[in-house]
């Protein structure tokens, strides 16, 4: 670009088209006196590394159990020229801790960090975050994943017919997800009438037999069944109507 002698240019405006580490680009917009081009559009482009630079992106564990012990490792990496500190690493997820388990603290430059059980892991969808406080700001490595139960229900809820009337027989198999035995101590109705039966069909496989007065099945009714597991002693399947 150039501007003729004695003309003027002045900058009005600096827009950010991304606001992420990656690729940049600003737009800015000069106001001039030259008529021909008033305005003239310019564009800065690079890329901002981010200070941290850590692997993986997001930490997975798969086919968990809730005893089942789990790790990852994870990796930091000081990208800047200045040293950084690492003031503290945390874990948003119960059941989990975190430990720095290496690190060149003098330079600063990396670290290690692992990521492990420390207590049993609720069944469902793991999902929350591995927090690493530096001393130049805070990164959040996202930690997903799903804990399956020990022992399975299927179905997964017993379902009544909303025009279900008298006695109505249904029935459920408990099986062990990872081949486990174990024992069903009892079984009982809540918020619903009617009896539980228990049969034990093999190791590590159990059938209940349920005879149900279907109106007396009321919101937020189940079968509660007790478990010899220590990490799962109560297993609930709802009745839905």
């Amino acid at each position: 670009m150039t501007i003729p002698p004695g003309s003027t240019a002045v900058c009005t405006s600096v827009f950010d088209t991304r606001n992420r580490y990656g690729l940049q680009e600003k737009q800015i917009l000069l106001v001039t006196d030259i008529k021909k081009t008033p305005y003239i559009d310019l564009r800065m482009t690079g890329t901002l590394l981010r200070a941290i630079e850590y692997s993986p992106a997001v930490v997975r564990f798969e086919n968990v159990m809730p005893d089942g012990s789990v790790s990852a490792t994870i990796t930091a990496t000081n990208l800047l020229a200045e040293a950084v500190t690492m003031e503290s690493a945390t874990t948003t997820i119960e059941g989990l801790e975190v430990e720095v388990v290496a690190g060149d603290q003098e330079a600063a430059r990396s670290w290690t960090i692992q990521l492990k059980s420390n207590a049993p892991l609720a069944v469902g969808q793991i999902s929350g975050m591995l927090k690493l406080n530096f001393s130049t700001g805070t990164v959040d490595i996202p930690v997903v994943g799903d804990v399956a139960p020990i022992v399975q229900a299927t179905p997964e809820q017993i379902q009544f017919s909303s025009t279900s009337s008298g006695e109505v027989k249904r029935m459920a198999m408990l099986r062990s997800g990872d081949g486990r035995v174990f024992d069903l101590l009892s079984a009982e109705l809540k918020d619903a009438v009617g009896t539980v039966s228990l049969k034990k069909l093999s190791e590590g496989k159990w059938q209940l037999s349920l005879s149900v007065q279907a109106e007396s099945v009321a919101s937020g009714a189940a079968v509660e069944v007790k478990t010899s597991l220590e990490s799962q002693s109560l297993i609930r399947i709802p009745l839905v109507k």
